[in-house]
């Protein structure tokens, strides 16, 4: 069954009725017709697409695990239930999972809501889809320490959260794996430096110290890939959650 955690924390599990039927992406490859040639040149980075997640089936019933269908003679309940779940739906992103044991879950905003009643109105056939921003299925936090080797084990690149601390020295992480390298332009002899490597972000508490990014970082990133990672460098520890397609 579907399980749903928004923006406030609260869960809700679906009834068994309701399935994510369309998981479908799309990628962006930007590219530029060759004159007086056969096909294109790759001009940039390839990039995922926004994604939609459509969950449809048939509710008539408030509880998930006791779903009576057709013998339900008063609508109302079946309205309820679908009030409960708009209301839930309210506080987004909304994390969904497509089964309530899976650890996977992607980041949703509610787009659009078919409803129609079946079975002579006791019964509501629903199709929502959700627009998904952020296109990629996340798992569990995992947190390592650096230097050593970073197990990825989803099938697409992660960002992690990088924490520097204990500093005095420059600070400076490589991916011998994938030629990256993250690292600050200063000594820095503060606590701890926290930089975020999807937003591109770095601190250390309340204090914006993104200048002290270097322009290798800037324009190279700063990623885990599916599988081993092998990190030198600067100790530091690690944090990421694995990403699938």
């Amino acid at each position: 069954m579907i399980k749903l955690l928004n923006g406030k924390s609260s869960t809700l599990t679906l009834p068994w009725t309701l399935m994510v039927q369309d998981t479908s992406f799309q990628k962006s490859v930007p590219y530029s017709l060759r004159s007086g040639a056969d096909g294109a040149a790759r001009i940039g980075y390839e990039t995922m697409r926004p994604r939609e997640i459509t969950l449809r089936g048939e509710i008539g019933h408030g509880e998930e695990d006791e779903y009576e269908g057709i013998e339900i003679n008063d609508r109302r309940d079946t309205i309820a239930y679908r009030d409960k779940i708009m209301a839930f739906l309210l506080h987004s992103p909304i994390r969904i999972y497509r089964n309530s044991k899976d650890e996977r879950f992607i980041y949703g905003y509610l787009q659009s809501d078919s409803v129609e009643w079946i079975h002579l109105g006791q019964q509501l056939k629903v199709s929502m889809t959700f627009i998904c921003p952020d296109p990629f299925w996340y798992g569990n936090e995992v947190t390592k320490g650096a230097p050593g080797t970073v197990t990825n084990l989803g099938s697409a690149p992660s960002l992690p959260i990088v924490t520097f601390s204990g500093l005095g020295v420059s600070a400076s992480v490589v991916n011998t794996t994938t030629s990256q390298t993250l690292s600050l332009s200063h000594n820095v002899a503060m606590g701890s430096v926290i930089v975020d490597c999807k937003e591109f972000t770095a601190k250390s508490g309340a204090t914006n110290v993104a200048h002290y990014m270097t322009d290798a970082f800037i324009s190279g990133g700063f990623e885990l890939i599916p599988g081993d990672n092998v990190l030198t460098g600067t100790g530091a520890s690690i944090k990421f959650r694995p990403r699938w397609f």
